[in-house]
């Protein structure tokens, strides 16, 4: 019995990074790489990168779950990683 091997080509969605402005990208740059939210507002602070409270983040990634229906901070980034996003 051969197992056929599929390839599965993600592809770069330009359209979905168009409505992730530059400040949420920046923030699930960081997730990816471990930050914690108030890492990210120190990282945000020290390079006056505006908004950079731990409110607005939060609410930022709230808002970055519901419109991708993740259920945790680990499942938006599968899911944008599977977007090609990051």
């Amino acid at each position: 019995m051969k197992i056929k091997k599929r390839r599965v080509r993600l592809q770069y969605n330009h359209q979905q990074e168009k409505n992730m402005d530059k400040t949420d990208l920046k923030i699930v740059q960081l997730l990816a790489k471990g930050f914690k939210q108030s890492e990210i507002s120190i990282q945000f602070k020290n390079k006056e990168i505006t908004p950079n409270s731990i409110s607005i983040i939060e609410k930022r990634i709230k808002k970055l779950k519901t419109k991708y229906k993740a259920k945790t901070n680990f499942h938006l980034g599968i899911l944008l990683t599977k977007e090609g996003i990051l």
